[in-house]
């Protein structure tokens, strides 16, 4: 990177910085009282309003900076595990509508990505953009086979800009760590390299059409959802074209009731898809805001924007169903075992002082009336008091939870006697029991079996192996206790032989089980391997 360019953009900064009072904290420092007039020479006085809050300013000068910087603060507005709530709620006006970019920049970057001319891709091409974000904007066409779509378009020069803001940021979260004490209670650097990950991934709108393609698959089928088609055929990196989706924006309440919208059915349609899409794939949209869902008259639910999902592990889901169950049944020291057990609360945490604080925030939570109860709020709570006892909450949950925080008020909004806690329970419930029944089990097995079974001609070798160290570990010790070697070899022999019986019966068990279901044979072969293996390996006397 140019190193008069990075110096050019962090002077650029810093004066903006200076502009909106966003150093005012550190003048209190004598180091910097000392410099004050020559920081008003370098980058000029102060110009902000003392009685605005610190927020409403950085939100201020968050917008001056161009939209990186807005993407920027969008994430952080996200964060309220690391950034006080008064400086997230300030953030969360930021929107995606930004500074738009020539009709003319977005027609050259699609011919350059297709190689040809834009009328040989499309009929008819709306050079007024439907929206403008961050990274791209969004313009209406028509293909030449006639089918409506929309186009996304990377923003010119936006790839050199993300980096060169991105070093920036860097350099500017390691001064803020190293000059500012309470820094590093928010990880500034940390939270700069989660926001280029997020970012970087947004530049390349084939992993967002992936993305979209994925949720079509899984609700090609539904009656509720649609998820639009990616034309890949025009679709690259830096140009995205999908099918454009018509209906009443979600948002708009009055106009959904004249057109008959069921919005009780609708609001537990929408809690019942994100969690489905959460538990069931383990795979989500993470920017359910209303601006991305349209209705149509039918009432099915039309999504956008894929740029932003999330991908939960089972572990990650295990830990989300524990904690929600056990807060439904104000189990809250199952709550925390639920931290312990997921490896992310510290060794030595005190589960009995965990549980009080546990306590301390769900109890006002849980005594609301039913309507009112918020498990985003709630599951917000939860994240910022984990972080005084040493845990750090994964950011594949924080995005679960502020997607779920956007959406619980969107529900809300439709409908607000809703009972979540009654829609949501079977949901949890019926995972629970997909994932530890026998049926489940079997499941498993037969999914990896394929895999086994492509493994097993290095079975044998490997048995070798093994016995052969038995034998010779077993030889070493007879010659250190000096017993009978003849005496010992019997024992030896006669223990793998009911190990390898017992393993044998426990194998063909399994198989017959995967191939035949689990029947007599099965149970017969098992209690042949147990009792085989309770041969091989007795349990000691004491």
């Amino acid at each position: 990177m140019n190193i008069f360019a990075r110096i050019r953009r962090l002077w650029q900064i810093a004066r903006t910085v200076r502009k909106h009072g966003l150093d005012a904290d550190f003048e209190s420092y004598l180091k910097f009282a000392l410099i004050r007039h020559l920081l008003n020479l370098l980058f000029g006085k102060p110009g902000y309003d003392p009685k605005r809050p610190y927020g409403a300013r950085l939100r201020d000068a968050l917008q001056e900076l161009g939209p990186i910087f807005v993407k920027f603060g969008q994430m952080m507005s996200m964060r309220a595990d690391v950034f006080p709530d008064h400086i997230a709620r300030e953030l969360q006006p930021l929107q995606d509508q930004v500074e738009q970019f020539s009709s003319a920049a977005a027609r050259t970057r699609i011919e350059q990505a297709a190689g040809k001319p834009i009328a040989e891709i499309f009929k008819s091409f709306d050079d007024i953009p439907a929206a403008s974000a961050s990274v791209a904007q969004v313009h209406h066409a028509v293909l030449q086979s006639g089918e409506d779509v929309v186009v996304k378009v990377l923003r010119p020069g936006i790839e050199k800009q993300v980096k060169l803001d991105i070093d920036v940021m860097l350099t500017f979260a390691r001064l803020f760590r190293a000059f500012v004490p309470q820094a590093r209670n928010y990880n500034p650097i940390e939270v700069v390299q989660s926001y280029a990950a997020t970012i970087t991934d947004s530049l390349d709108l084939m992993i967002e059409a992936a993305s979209c393609n994925r949720l079509r698959v899984r609700y090609q089928n539904d009656e509720f959802l649609n998820v639009p088609r990616v034309y890949w055929n025009h679709t690259h990196s830096d140009v995205m074209v999908m099918e454009r989706v018509r209906g009443i924006p979600i948002r708009k309440v009055e106009e959904l009731k004249k057109a008959d919208i069921d919005l009780k059915k609708l609001s537990e349609n929408l809690i019942n898809m994100f969690f489905t899409q959460v538990f069931d794939d383990g795979f989500f949209h993470g920017d359910l805001h209303p601006g991305n869902m349209f209705v149509s008259e039918t009432g099915v639910l039309n999504i956008v924007d894929f740029g932003i999902t999330g991908s939960l592990s089972d572990m990650d889901r295990s830990y989300l169903v524990d904690n929600i169950t056990a807060i439904l049944n104000r189990d809250y020291r199952e709550v925390a075992n639920a931290h312990i057990r997921s490896g992310w609360a510290p060794h030595d945490i005190s589960a009995e002082r965990f549980e009080v604080a546990i306590r301390t925030i769900c109890e006002p939570f849980n005594d609301q009336p039913v309507g009112q109860l918020s498990f985003g709020a709630l599951m917000g709570r939860l994240f910022l008091m984990t972080r005084e006892f040493g845990i750090v909450i994964q950011p594949q949950l924080l995005l679960f939870q502020k997607t779920y925080l956007s959406l619980e008020g969107l529900t809300r909004m439709l409908n607000p006697d809703l009972n979540i806690p009654d829609t949501v329970r079977p949901i949890l419930d019926n995972w629970v029991r997909q994932k530890y029944t026998l049926r489940a089990v079997g499941d498993n097995l037969k999914a990896e079996f394929p895999h086994w079974f492509a493994s097993s001609s290095e079975f044998p070798r490997l048995v070798h192996s093994v016995l052969s160290n038995m034998h010779a570990e077993h030889m070493r010790q007879q010659s250190l206790r000096r017993t009978g070697p003849e005496q010992g070899l019997e024992r030896f022999y006669r223990k793998l032989f009911f190990a390898a019986l017992g393993i044998g019966s426990v194998l063909i068990a399994l198989f017959d089980w995967l191939l035949n279901g689990f029947g007599t044979l099965s149970v017969v072969l098992l209690i042949i391997g147990a009792v085989c293996l309770n041969r091989a390996w007795p349990p000691q006397k004491k």
